[in-house]
């Protein structure tokens, strides 16, 4: 027979403290990665923290805080740096581009040239 009254109190104070536990590993995995100025999402904070995804979703307040820090952080990592260019890198940048300018011109030029012999080829079958 089945126990009518089953006392479930134990473990439902177990998993609250489970919950707890893995809000505490949240909070300390975001501001680690703010800290570190790593990119906050959900996927970064799941591994760091060690949570799954489904977690951090389903707990409202967890979600609107990564939400506001992803979209605080994402301009912040998001924009690469660039070295400042010397002479040097930029009279090669302009060979390159003059390179490609050349090879572009022969590439034209020779499709023009066999735009020629089809026309040519085209005008006599359409005599014969």
């Amino acid at each position: 027979m089945a126990n009518t009254n089953p006392n479930t109190t134990k473990m439902l104070e177990y998993a609250k403290m489970r919950t707890e536990q893995c809000r505490n590993k949240v909070d300390i995995a975001i501001s680690q990665m703010l800290k570190e100025n790593l990119p906050v999402n959900f996927n970064s904070v799941s591994n760091r923290a060690g949570v799954s995804k489904r977690f951090l979703y389903s707990h409202k307040d967890i979600k609107e805080k990564i939400i506001k820090f992803r979209s605080s952080t994402s301009s912040i990592c998001s924009k690469p740096t660039k070295a400042p260019l010397n002479d040097s890198s930029k009279d090669v940048i302009i060979e390159r581009q003059k390179l490609k300018i050349h090879n572009l011109n022969e590439e034209i030029s020779n499709l023009r040239h066999e735009l020629q012999i089809l026309y040519g080829k085209l005008a006599l079958y359409q005599t014969k």
